[in-house]
């Protein structure tokens, strides 16, 4: 028995059905359900009513949803995105990516105050002007150059730039 379409009270999905969920969620899907059900010889009706009644066919959809969401290679290429982006002074929220990709990095690098003083408050990233955040990241960057490995030279010059001239 293949253990992989197993369910907790000892049921399975069938290869048929496992092969639809893999399509369903399968981001570079080729053709529609209609042709699905054509390729496998089965009515289009069986697939909506494996979507919608099947208790057990839910489960198991729900269940490899899940597994693909938290995917290392889905999470890997959106933190690429994010750093493409915002590398990329081009790209209309390219600060913005920046913070997001930082605040991901700092969960794997020793801690550093990256807050800004403000009357002897510090200003969580959120709360900062594209001013006090390009600041804030060009300090971090600089700070952490030795630890997470050089920073793009044409990143640290934008950043110069930027806080030279108060654009961003």
């Amino acid at each position: 028995m293949d253990q992989r379409h197993l369910r907790p009270n000892g049921q399975k999905v069938s290869d048929l059905q496992a092969e639809f969920i893999e399509w369903l969620l399968d981001p570079n899907k080729q053709g529609s359900q209609n042709e699905f059900a054509r390729q496998h010889n089965v009515s289009p009706a069986a697939l909506s009513n494996w979507k919608k009644k099947d208790a057990i066919f839910k489960t198991e959809w729900e269940r490899r949803a899940a597994e693909l969401n938290v995917s290392t290679d889905r999470i890997q290429a959106v933190i690429e995105a994010i750093y493409h982006s915002a590398t990329n002074s081009d790209a209309r929220d390219h600060v913005k990516a920046a913070t997001l990709y930082l605040q991901y990095v700092d969960k794997f690098t020793p801690k550093l105050d990256m807050g800004v003083t403000k009357k002897d408050q510090t200003t969580a990233l959120e709360e900062m002007t594209d001013e006090e955040l390009q600041e804030a990241l060009q300090a971090e960057w600089r700070a952490r150059k030795g630890q997470i490995g050089p920073v793009p030279t044409d990143v640290l010059d934008r950043l110069d730039y930027y806080s030279a001239n108060g654009t961003g």
